[in-house]
């Protein structure tokens, strides 16, 4: 392989890490923008739930099944942003600590704010297609280099 072969293959695989990572930092912005929104609509659902036990309260009319049904709306919010923060923290390689809510490292055994045992979380480490092209190059490399000693080893005649 000559060395432009090699350059080639140096920047192609940094192009595609590249890639994967610009990628990841897309999907992380968007998951970012609709955390904003889902804050924005909790934001608007506190202010109608308030709105309503004010106006509920001064009448004397509070029903129960619809204060349960707004509170269990912002339920369902806090939910969806528990969800999206669980794929930001995975996207970056983080975990989120069951008793805080804090991000840490995986592989952390305790967290580092609350102090809490973390469940062991098993990692698979992904395949990188430049490792692998590495690899084989490398190969391919070693046989021609061993090719040309073996015929370097045979005497002429």
């Amino acid at each position: 392989m000559s060395i432009i072969d090699e350059v080639l293959a140096n920047v192609k695989s940094a192009a595609d890490v590249f890639g994967r990572k610009a990628n990841q930092v897309v999907d992380i912005s968007k998951l970012r923008y609709n955390v904003s929104s889902l804050n924005t609509e909790i934001g608007k659902r506190y202010a109608e739930l308030g709105q309503y036990v004010y106006d509920g309260t001064k009448n004397s009319n509070v029903d129960n099944t619809v204060l349960a049904s707004k509170i269990e709306e912002i339920d369902d919010l806090y939910n969806q942003l528990s969800d999206i923060a669980k794929q930001i923290a995975e996207l970056q390689n983080k975990a989120i600590c069951p008793e805080c809510g804090k991000e840490v490292a995986i592989g952390s055994v305790y967290c580092s704010f609350c102090g809490a045992k973390l469940p062991e979380i098993k990692v698979e480490e992904p395949v990188c297609e430049a490792d692998e092209s590495e690899t084989e190059s490398q190969e391919s490399t070693e046989a021609e280099e061993n090719a040309e000693v073996e015929i370097e080893d045979i005497p002429v005649e």
